[in-house]
């Protein structure tokens, strides 16, 4: 019985940490901000629906370019956003909230 109760916890945790994580599907981008007061962050506002985390009406992720990794995601955010195309931004999984309690993006996908 204690087994089957610790598993049901563990499987609560997982879940509820994909809950709280903010999709925006098939969206362009309204406009992207950098500024020395941001040190290596962007911050993403885009059409349609807004992340789940988002205190913040105007902004919908943010993003860290502070590595490899974030300038790759920068690049592919404003070949998109230049080009006009749609995409999907993903927020990490986690109920904690980004900077400036913005959701901060974790994965960005292309369409055709």
């Amino acid at each position: 019985m204690k087994k089957i109760r610790n598993l049901a916890f563990i499987c609560a945790l997982f879940c509820s940490a994909f809950a709280f994580s903010g999709t925006v599907e098939n969206t362009t981008i309204n406009r992207l901000e950098m500024s020395k007061s941001q040190e290596n962050w962007v911050l993403i506002d885009v059409n349609g629906s807004k992340s789940d985390c988002t205190v913040l009406a105007s902004w919908d992720f943010a993003l860290r370019t502070d590595s490899d990794y974030g300038k790759q995601m920068l690049s592919l955010l404003m070949s998109a956003y230049i080009a006009g195309k749609k995409i999907t931004l993903i927020g990490y999984s986690s109920p904690v909230c980004g900077y400036l309690d913005i959701e901060e993006l974790d994965k960005i996908r292309t369409t055709k």
